[in-house]
């Protein structure tokens, strides 16, 4: 059925965007990162329609241990969206948090 394969269409999409947000966590533009965090917390967000997909799949491709050293830059704004995409990452989602957890430095930056 069409509504099958938008869907399908619509998860692709989603993984793309996610690979290139978190591509874009390495690069050393704090506007650039900045706003891949907070595309990140916003995928990841609740009201996603793909919510849960989109972390475990964010969880996979390396976006928490890159939101972690996010946490050390020194720009409120880059730590606040790194935090709010880890955080979201983390709601309902043992695995992430376990992830988060085991990210060197990170809960010093988060408490």
């Amino acid at each position: 059925p069409r509504d099958s394969r938008s869907r399908k269409m619509e998860l692709v999409t989603d993984e793309l965007v996610m690979t290139l947000a978190v591509k874009q966590l390495g690069v050393e533009d704090v506007v650039q990162f900045t706003t891949a965090a907070k595309l990140l917390f916003e995928m990841a967000h609740t009201s996603h329609s793909n919510s849960d997909k989109n972390k475990n799949f964010m969880g996979k491709i390396g976006a928490i241990p890159a939101l972690c050293r996010l946490l050390r830059v020194k720009n409120d704004e880059t730590r606040y969206q790194a935090c709010s995409a880890l955080s979201e990452m983390a709601f309902r989602n043992e695995h992430n948090c376990k992830t988060i957890v085991n990210c060197p430095g990170a809960l010093l930056f988060l408490v």
